[in-house]
């Protein structure tokens, strides 16, 4: 509880001066997010959620090559944009698997383009961006059904984007982290392709009720609960669907066995007690999971890397973070007897 504050009354305080400038500054201008506006038509709600991240997003870099594509696999069929790193490394490069934010809702290839870009250059791998089923048009698990098929395609397909099918990785956002962190146990559960790594980026990961920050941080940090509510009923038939540990990886039975996972939090994020708190129940089932905290700011900062020097900082760190985990599992392979 790093940014918070215990009164003598024992109550939980928010210590606010551990905010940055650039953080303050943000929220002074929107308030709460400027396209979150859920009255709103859900396409209007879309073409907002470009704008903004269009506006405050980082600037794009070149890459060696960016190809869109349309997978039609396994019966399902959506689109995906392949970014090919500038990297000196020969040979086969590994490959990540990324899921956009948006709460199931909205969010697009374009919105999160800047950041995938920064992301394959920074980590050296094959970045695969997915189109996945939005909701309300495509209830769960629609759209969790296009991010598993996404790394069955990859996998199938590696040898011919120039990938090592031995190296592959997921990495999401905010809802795409919840996608990330499922779709990495259902590959274990259906044996399909086994991952290097797991990459969540303040992701939704159900509750197990053991924090603070959902209460601390429901009004007034940009993201509020409200629309994460709106989000589920958007998402699910019923609300009692939440309890699917395909929902809420949080309350899947048994973890083991899952890949190595770097969970990025925000210090001002109603999702980060249970983010961490997931990182935890990694941990005792097994799994090596390491927590990134950037004490000073909110949930959406990573794909803000325009007007947030955290940003700029967590992405490149994150990056470099998948960098190594794919050099250690190549150096294991290397190591084994042929």
């Amino acid at each position: 509880m790093r940014n918070e504050t215990k009164t003598v009354s024992g109550e939980i305080q928010i210590d606010s001066t551990l905010m940055d400038r650039q953080t303050t500054d943000l929220i002074s201008k929107y308030g709460t997010a400027p396209f979150l506006n859920i009255a709103n038509p859900v396409e209007q709600i879309r073409k907002d959620f470009d704008s903004f991240y269009e506006e405050v997003g980082a600037p794009r870099q070149e890459v060696r090559d960016v190809v869109d594509q349309l997978v039609q696999h396994e019966g399902r069929k959506f689109r995906v944009r392949i970014y090919f790193p500038i990297t000196k490394d020969a040979g086969a490069l590994p490959i990540t698997v990324f899921y956009h934010g948006g709460g199931m809702v909205f969010g697009s290839l374009d919105s999160y383009d800047a950041l995938c870009r920064q992301l394959a250059n920074s980590s050296g791998s094959i970045f695969v961006s997915v189109d996945y089923s939005l909701s309300p048009e495509s209830k769960f698990p629609d759209g969790l059904e296009d991010a598993y098929t996404a790394v069955v395609w990859v996998h199938e397909y590696s040898a011919s984007l120039g990938g090592d099918p031995k190296r592959i990785g997921v990495c999401g956002e905010s809802a795409g982290g919840n996608f990330a962190a499922v779709v990495a146990r259902l590959l274990r559960e259906r044996g399909g392709p086994q991952l290097v790594n797991q990459v969540l980026i303040y992701p939704v990961v159900g509750t197990r009720g053991n924090g603070h920050s959902a209460a601390l941080f429901s009004k007034g940090y940009f993201f509020e609960v409200d629309p994460m509510m709106w989000f589920y009923e958007q998402y699910l038939d019923d609300i009692s669907q939440a309890m699917d540990p395909r929902v809420s990886p949080m309350l899947a039975k048994d973890l083991s066995s899952l890949p190595s996972a770097y969970i990025v939090t925000a210090g001002f994020d109603m999702l980060r007690d249970d983010a961490e708190d997931y990182a935890e129940v990694l941990r005792e089932a097994g799994v090596p999971a390491e927590v990134r905290r950037y004490e000073s700011t909110i949930h959406g900062f990573f794909n803000m890397a325009g007007v947030l020097d955290v940003g700029v900082q967590a992405v490149a760190e994150c990056g470099d973070w998948i960098r190594k985990s794919f050099a250690g599992a190549a150096s294991t392979l290397q190591g084994k007897p042929s």
